[in-house]
């Protein structure tokens, strides 16, 4: 049987040491990306089987850097789902539990979405 050339052998990591060191850089951080790209930050519900009164984006809209807000008005009647396609993208006239997602921002650096 010829012998493997992975299977069974130690691989080097070759971006361990920048890891262990905090050198490496990752998709999340500013920095990394192209010209051009947008940051974007979701609002959570932090109720569970409430009515969606009123979605105030006009600060938000106002802000220098921000290119979109979006709220379930905002967005298709399309539902999706894990197992049954019962669930907006966006929350539009109730929310059912803690978490689900009930707008959008999008700015130009994270430090705009970071103050939503």
């Amino acid at each position: 049987m010829a012998e493997l050339s992975v299977v069974g052998k130690s691989v080097i990591n070759v971006d361990a040491f920048d890891k262990v060191t905090g050198k490496a850089k990752y998709a999340s951080e500013e920095g990394i990306g192209v010209p051009g790209m947008l940051y974007g930050k979701l609002l959570y519900s932090p109720y569970a089987h409430a009515k969606i009164l009123n979605i105030d984006t006009s600060k938000a809209s106002r802000m220098k850097g921000v290119r979109a807000v979006l709220t379930g008005k905002d967005t298709p009647e399309h539902r999706t789902g894990w197992m049954v396609d019962d669930r907006h993208i966006l929350c539009h006239e109730r929310v059912r539990f803690v978490g689900d997602a009930v707008a959008v921002v999008a700015a130009d650096t994270i430090e705009r979405v970071k103050r939503h």
